[in-house]
């Protein structure tokens, strides 16, 4: 099957997904709810310092009622980014095969530069917490290489290698590392914009690929 047909397939699918219920809205909203109660009360206090109890007043909701919606006070955070690997997989999946895959890769990422728009002082504190403190770094670390295997197995059907060959690994753990520098200068600016930051990394990638590396004497 071919990208336009897989592309075609995946919004025909989309379009007959039904609306979410009204149960799902709210379940939704409350989560989000927790998501600004607990940002609000660890950038103030600290990820330590700040309890699930804490979390659970500030939101005005019950201890049992946050076990409902997040398994611990990492997924708070971290639950942002449920289904964004795949979506990337996807647009991969999708892009035009004359494409060099660096450029696909690029494109590839915009579900993850999504999350960092809107209101961007609140994605800014999200990633400034998850980058200082290490609880939630080991785990953005751990999901981050969750979206190297999958981005990896695309790679290599792009570059016609078998799924175990280094290469498409590699390829994919250096682009993610890509947008994690990019993430970080973002962090310290100022600037609203991520997407320049993104740009300008992979453009530095670029250059570095082209590189020819001198020879050992």
């Amino acid at each position: 099957m071919n990208a336009q047909k897989r592309f075609e397939c995946t919004r025909a699918v989309m379009e007959k997904r039904p609306r979410p219920s009204i149960k799902e809205r709210k379940r939704q909203l409350v989560r989000e709810v927790i998501h600004q109660a607990a940002l609000k009360l660890f950038l103030r206090h600290g990820y330590d310092n700040a309890t699930v109890d804490d979390i659970s007043r500030e939101a005005g909701i019950s201890r049992r009622t946050f076990f409902h919606m997040f398994p611990s006070k990492e997924d708070v955070i971290l639950a942002h980014f449920d289904g964004v690997g795949a979506q990337m997989v996807h647009l991969l999946a999708t892009r035009p095969k004359a494409e060099s895959l660096l450029v696909s890769l690029r494109q590839a990422f915009k579900p993850w530069l999504d999350l960092h728009t809107g209101d961007v002082e609140l994605a800014r504190n999200r990633i400034r917490l998850i980058l200082e403190t290490p609880a939630l770094r080991a785990r953005h670390l751990r999901l981050l290489d969750s979206w190297v295997f999958l981005l990896a197995e695309q790679c290599a059907q792009k570059l016609g290698l078998p799924t175990a060959d280094g290469l498409p690994r590699l390829t994919a753990w250096v682009a993610i590392a890509t947008l994690d520098v990019a993430l970080h200068e973002w962090s310290h600016q100022q600037d609203d914009a991520l997407l320049p930051h993104v740009d300008a990394t992979f453009a530095i990638l670029g250059d570095v690929l082209q590189a020819k590396p001198a020879r050992p004497k």
